[in-house]
């Protein structure tokens, strides 16, 4: 999709092409709001100027879609995304001297983080390309140390250590330490989704083998996923365990079934807001008002056509 032409009190958005960024560009431009996309992989900054002056900050870029200056800003959305320059000239990339291209490779990652430290400061915003790949073990450990239920969690790379935690549970999944991985090959997309793990398929494994993590399987009436924006957490209920296709994944989606409605009203009571190692505010569901409706996330990975 073609940006519209920038203007005044616009909203930059740092994403990659989804098909979920795609509707929210759409949105905009149906209410006449100016957006400029940009991302280090398919719109990266072509041109880029900062003055840092002692009374002033300037801040220009464009991309092969239009030009944004940074006082012409409203607000920043970022999802599944990051700021970057043009790639780096061929002979940078080739030169026999790797520290000629980590050092050009660490100014340009400072120029990115003054960028984005400037963004978190000075604009309201959605999402941070910062903190967007958060780690996941230690956002377990902030929940756990407030007192939240999670799941016995083991990361090993033992076959033993894992089959004294299967004995502990009637059921466990192996699941992803951190993110997914997207493998797209000809008309094909492969994803290592959570998967159930039996004494069997524990057996065949080696002695050791790479770290993993492992889970007791939770059973559920339904999966909850939360947004906490404004100081308020809004959740949508994702009914998965009504189909054997999506019981322990709700991402393998069963696209005969999927049907979206609107989620009914929740309340909240945020918890005592401590230091965590996330720096996260956390917050608990304390009930909910309204009977609880079918919600399926928008963004589904296909095979590609």
């Amino acid at each position: 999709m073609k940006n519209p032409a920038v203007n005044k009190n616009c909203i930059l958005i740092i994403s990659e092409e989804t098909p979920t960024v795609g509707e929210i560009m759409k949105w905009l431009d149906s209410f006449g709001v100016s957006f400029l996309r940009v991302n280090d992989s398919d719109r990266c900054i072509r041109e880029l100027s900062i003055r840092i002056g002692r009374d002033a900050l300037g801040i220009r870029m464009a991309n092969e879609d239009g030009a944004i200056d940074f006082t012409d800003l409203a607000a920043c959305f970022t999802r599944h995304g990051h700021l970057g320059y043009q790639p780096l000239p061929k002979f940078l990339r080739d030169t026999p001297y790797p520290e000629l291209y980590e050092n050009v490779r660490d100014q340009h990652t400072t120029v990115m983080n003054f960028l984005y430290d400037h963004l978190r400061a000075e604009l309201p915003g959605l999402g941070s390309a910062t903190m967007q790949d958060s780690n996941k073990l230690i956002a377990l450990k902030a929940a756990a140390d407030v007192g939240l239920l999670i799941p016995d969690t083991l990361i090993t790379s033992s076959k033993e250590t894992l089959l004294a935690f299967a004995e502990e549970h009637e059921a466990i999944v192996c699941k992803s330490i951190q993110n997914v991985v997207h493998l797209a090959r000809e008309n094909e997309v492969h994803i290592n989704y959570t998967e159930a793990l039996d004494l069997d398929t524990i057996n065949e494994l080696p002695s050791t083998f790479f770290p993993s993590k492992f889970q007791e399987l939770i059973p559920k009436e339904f999966e909850v996923r939360k947004f906490f924006l404004n100081g308020e957490c809004w959740s949508m209920a994702i009914f998965s365990q009504r189909d054997d296709q999506t019981k322990v994944d709700f991402r393998k989606y069963n696209d005969a079934k999927r049907k979206t409605s609107p989620c009914p009203t929740y309340r909240y009571q945020s918890l005592t807001t401590r230091d965590s190692p996330t720096g996260f505010p956390l917050h608990q569901i304390v009930w909910c008002s309204g009977k609880a409706t079918r919600f399926y996330r928008s963004w589904i990975i296909k095979k590609i056509s």
